[in-house]
């Protein structure tokens, strides 16, 4: 694990670390996809 990660895991912030990376990266790719005309679609 980095040194980022094991210091926001010792703080007990790890699992919000790991939210606002994943809502980080979803709006990256929204943003990306908009940028570049894809249809982006949720198959949830």
């Amino acid at each position: 694990m980095g040194r980022f990660k094991d210091w926001a895991d010792r703080q007990h912030l790890l699992t919000a670390w790991y939210v606002f990376e994943k809502k980080s990266t979803e709006a990256a790719i929204k943003t990306w996809c908009q940028e570049n005309n894809i249809a982006l679609t949720d198959h949830n």
